[in-house]
């Protein structure tokens, strides 16, 4: 139900309202506006003012009556669901630059967040760097919440897609005979030499036993030569 009063005094906390001489009621600093986050009552409504209030709780054993004046007026955050649904593209001014993201102004006294992860396609370190307080944004709405009052936004997702990673290509690796190449020859280094006689004999450099067994004495190799120029060895 709804009751009409005037404004007797102000708090930290709230107004207190006198519905009828002995009553009064209690409009909690939360509950004067949809849209502004008053520090003090003052700045929503003064001393001796008559408004009209929902009664939102009345305890009669200990004479409280919990008032609400926001209650009067249709909840906006409602009407901002059906006016920005998600997907919407609007622009507003930036109230706020936290590490955290930046907060934008969709509607008199109505914020939303873009989370520095939606500020662009890369990481941003540090938001204060790129924008500032008063700037226009151009965002996209995420998601609202009315009950939390929490308007989700973005931006990199209007900003054009980065452009493609391109992978090196890595070296094919060479199959079946490129792969095996060709062999190279085992075995030890062999040799063919000729000896007296004519003969042609293949033997191992390294290996002693293949060695020629033939044996030549000095004096039959003399004695040839002698008898290659037609002297013969006085004897």
């Amino acid at each position: 139900s709804r009751v009409r009063g005037k404004v007797v005094g102000l708090t930290q906390f709230g107004a207190f309202v006198e519905v009828e001489p002995g009553l009064e009621g209690l409009i909690h600093i939360s509950e004067l506006s949809w849209t502004k986050r008053p520090k003090h009552p003052s700045e929503v409504v003064k001393e001796g003012d008559e408004v009209e209030a929902v009664v939102l709780r009345l305890d009669p054993a200990e004479r409280r009556l919990s008032l609400g004046l926001k209650q009067t007026q249709p909840d906006p955050w409602q009407l901002l669901t059906e006016k920005y649904p998600p997907g919407t593209v609007v622009k507003g001014r930036i109230t706020g630059v936290t590490d955290f993201g930046v907060f934008v102004e969709l509607e008199p006294g109505m914020e939303g967040l873009v989370h520095v992860s939606e500020l662009d396609h890369g990481r941003v370190e540090n938001p204060a760097a790129l924008f500032k307080k008063g700037q226009e944004m151009e965002v996209v709405v995420l998601h609202i919440d009315p009950v939390e009052q929490r308007i989700s936004l973005s931006r990199k997702r209007l900003l054009p897609p980065p452009p493609p990673r391109v992978e090196e290509e890595r070296p094919r690796r060479a199959k079946g005979k490129e792969a095996r190449g060709k062999r190279k020859p085992k075995g030890r280094p062999e040799e063919r030499r000729e000896y007296e006689y004519g003969a042609v004999a293949e033997y191992n450099l390294y290996d002693a036993s293949a060695l020629p067994t033939t044996s030549v004495k000095l004096g039959d190799l003399y004695g040839d030569l002698l008898a290659s120029l037609g002297l013969e060895e006085e004897k």
